[in-house]
C-alpha cells in the first residue's frame, strides 16, 4: 500500500471519529471542541508565458478536548488535496502506471500540525507542563522573531513566509507573581523545510560568484601560482555541469537535542523578557563544496564543465535574546523590538575541493611533491568565525478613517544564517477596510538594503457573509535570481478561498 493510500485511511479514520463525537448527546460535547476550516488555494505566474503554479485544496481541523479540569488534549491536522502535475516528471509527463493509481491522478497529503497534552497545576499549583508536538513562539515582532529559535522554518509556501513548523517538546512554564519562567526541552532536530522551486537558475548565478570569488590556498606555493595563473580563469570560464546539495544531519540521540529558557514580566505597562536558546541553525552551512571537472576538453577551452556538490551541515548555537512590546501612552501606538546574538558553538570552514581526473591530479601532485591523486583543497572561507547580532524594531498606528500602518527594520532574516549574510531591511504594510468592514485591501512590500531587491504583496480581502473569506492578489518581486527577493521566482497571482466552521 502506498504512503499516500495509507495516509488517506489515516485521515478518513480521523475525520469519521471526528463526525461521531459530533453526533454525541449534548452531555459528552461540554468537554470536547471542534474547529475547522475549507480553503482552496490557486495560483498562476503572471509574467511571460501564464502557468498554473499551486493548485491545492485543504480540510482542516483542531480538535480540543478536556478530559479534566487540569488536562488539556489538543490535535490539528489538515488534509492537502493537490494539484496532479505536482507528480509528474521534469517534462510533466506520467507513466501509465501512474495513470493507474489514484495517488498519482489524485494524490492527497496529510499533515499533522499539533498534537499535545498540556497539564496545569502538575505538583505545583503554578506549574503548566506541555508535552507533544507544539508551536513554541517566541518574541514581540511581526513574524520576523529573532529570538524565535526553538521550531524550524518553513519556507514551503513563499505567501507565508515567517511561517514555523511545530515539533515534538516538552515546555514547562511557571507562573511567580508577575513573572513567568519557561523551560523548553527539544529532544529531535528538525531542518527547515524548504519550497518546491528550480535550484538550479540560482546555483548558476551563485556560480559565477563562487568562481570569481577563489581566495586561492592549496598549502603549496608552486600550486598557488598554477592555479592563479591558469587553474582559476578556466573554473572561471567552464559552464556548470551537474548539481548536488545534501545536509548532514545531526546524530539522532540526546547529543542532539536542544534546550531554551525564557524569563517575562510587565514593567511600567511594558512586556519584556528575556531569553536564551541552545539549539541547532536548521538551514544548514557549507562544510564542504566538492568541484569536479568532467571532462577535461580536447577543444580551445581546457575545463568544459565543472560538477557542483554541496555538502552542508548544520551547526550548534547560543542565543541570546530580549524583547519588549508596549502601546504608548496618549498615542495609542503599538511599539516592539527584539534583538538576539547569536554565537556559533560548532565553528567548522568551508572547504572547496577540487578533482580535475586522475591524469591532471597525477600532474600536480608531482608539481606539490605530494599525493593529491583523489583532489586538493583550493580554498577555504570561513563563515562561522565570528557572532552576529540580529533584531527587529516595528510600529503600528491606526489613523482616521481606519487607515492602518505597519512598518518594520529588520536586521537579518531566518536566512541569515551567519555573520556575513545578516542584512538590513525594511517591510511594511497598510490596511484599509470599505463598505462595512467587508472588503479590506492591503499593500505589503519588503526591501534589501544589501542588493537593492524587493517584493510587493497587494491583497484585496471580501468577507461576503459569516465564516467566508476571499482573497485575490499578486506576489511582485524584483531582482536577479541571486538576490534576497528575486529567489523567489516569478511574479505570480492567486485567489483563496476559505470557510470556517
Amino acid at each position: 500500500m502506498s504512503r499516500i493510500s495509507s495516509s488517506w485511511m489515516v485521515a478518513v479514520a480521523v475525520v469519521s471519529a471526528a463526525v461521531v463525537s459530533m453526533v454525541r448527546p449534548a452531555a459528552a460535547q461540554e468537554w470536547v471542541t471542534f474547529r475547522g476550516y475549507v480553503e482552496t488555494d490557486n495560483r498562476m505566474t503572471i509574467e511571460g508565458e501564464s502557468e498554473f503554479t499551486f493548485n491545492e485544496n485543504t480540510f482542516g481541523m483542531t480538535v480540543e478536548a478536556f478530559p479534566s479540569d487540569e488536562v488539556r488534549l489538543l490535535g490539528s491536522f489538515q488534509i492537502d488535496a493537490l494539484n496532479t502535475q505536482e507528480r509528474t516528471d521534469e517534462e510533466g509527463s506520467i507513466t501509465i502506471d501512474e495513470q493507474q493509481r489514484r495517488d498519482s491522478t489524485d494524490p492527497v497529503r496529510l499533515e499533522l500540525d499539533e498534537a499535545y497534552m498540556m497539564v496545569t497545576g502538575l505538583g505545583l499549583p503554578d506549574l503548566d507542563v506541555k508535552i507533544g508536538k507544539q508551536r513554541i513562539q517566541w518574541g514581540t515582532a511581526d513574524q520576523f522573531n529573532p529570538t524565535d529559535n526553538l521550531n524550524p522554518d518553513d519556507f514551503h509556501d513563499p505567501l507565508l513566509f515567517g511561517k514555523k513548523t511545530p515539533t515534538p517538546a516538552i515546555q514547562a512554564q511557571y507562573y511567580l507573581g508577575d513573572f513567568t519562567f519557561t523551560a523548553v526541552y527539544l529532544p529531535q532536530f528538525y531542518p527547515s523545510l524548504l519550497p518546491e522551486q528550480d535550484l538550479r537558475p540560482i546555483y548558476e548565478k551563485n556560480y559565477e560568484e563562487l568562481a570569481g570569488e577563489f581566495h586561492i590556498n592549496t598549502g603549496s606555493d608552486r600550486l598557488d601560482v598554477l592555479f592563479k595563473g591558469l587553474m582559476l580563469k578556466a573554473i572561471q570560464q567552464a559552464e556548470l555541469g551537474d548539481v548536488a546539495v545534501r545536509a548532514k544531519l545531526p546524530q539522532n540521540g540526546p547529543s542532539s537535542a536542544g534546550a531554551g529558557g525564557k524569563i517575562a514580566t510587565n514593567v511600567a505597562g511594558v512586556d519584556v523578557s528575556t531569553s536564551y536558546a541552545y539549539v541547532y541553525d536548521d538551514f544548514g552551512v557549507p562544510r564542504r563544496v566538492n568541484l569536479t571537472v568532467d571532462p577535461l576538453s580536447t577543444g580551445f577551452q581546457f575545463i568544459d564543465s565543472v560538477d557542483l556538490e554541496i555538502n552542508n551541515e548544520f551547526y550548534r548555537m547560543h542565543v541570546i535574546g530580549g524583547d519588549f512590546a508596549m502601546n504608548v501612552p496618549g498615542l495609542d501606538t503599538g511599539l516592539w523590538g527584539e534583538g538576539a546574538y547569536f554565537i556559533p558553538a560548532d565553528r567548522f570552514d568551508t572547504d572547496y575541493f577540487l578533482d580535475m581526473g586522475p591524469d591532471v591530479n597525477d600532474i600536480l601532485g608531482s608539481i606539490a611533491h605530494r599525493d593529491i591523486s583523489d583532489g586538493v583543497v583550493i580554498s577555504q572561507d570561513h563563515p562561522l568565525d565570528d557572532n552576529y547580532f540580529k533584531c527587529t524594531i516595528g510600529t503600528d498606528y491606526t489613523f482616521p478613517g481606519a487607515w492602518f500602518i505597519n512598518a518594520q527594520y529588520i536586521r537579518g532574516l531566518p536566512t541569515d544564517n551567519t555573520a556575513e549574510t545578516v542584512s538590513d531591511y525594511i517591510f511594511a504594510g497598510v490596511d484599509k477596510p470599505f463598505v462595512h468592514d467587508q472588503i479590506k485591501v492591503r499593500f505589503f512590500a519588503g526591501y534589501s538594503f544589501v542588493d537593492d531587491s524587493y517584493e510587493l504583496l497587494p491583497t484585496v480581502y471580501f468577507f461576503p457573509v459569516d465564516a467566508i473569506e476571499l482573497q485575490m492578489g499578486a506576489l511582485l518581486v524584483g531582482g536577479d535570481l541571486d538576490t534576497k527577493f528575486g529567489a523567489f521566482g516569478d511574479d505570480i497571482g492567486f485567489f483563496r478561498a476559505k470557510a470556517f466552521f
